[in-house]
């Protein structure tokens, strides 16, 4: 698997975030955030982050599609 370059760019990128203190995957704790912050009835729910054209359905296709291009769009700016 390593031979993969999008799979070493992304094990470098979470060892950066680590030696710079940030944690690159906050999902778990947006809801303690949330809630800790004042807010009420706070739903938290997971989604399935699609990326590119591949799924048939139409609306699934557009979302990862979108995806697709903020991922792209961000790359150079998640690296540096």
């Amino acid at each position: 698997m390593e031979e993969f370059y999008t799979l070493k760019w992304d094990n470098y990128f979470l060892q950066a975030a680590g030696k710079l203190g940030r944690d690159p995957s906050p999902g778990p704790k947006l809801e303690d955030w949330v809630n800790d912050a004042g807010f009420q009835n706070v739903v938290h729910r997971r989604f399935k982050f699609l990326l590119g054209p591949w799924p048939l359905d139409p609306y699934k296709k557009d979302l990862g599609l979108c995806n697709l291009a903020q991922v792209l769009d961000g790359l150079e700016g998640f690296s540096l």
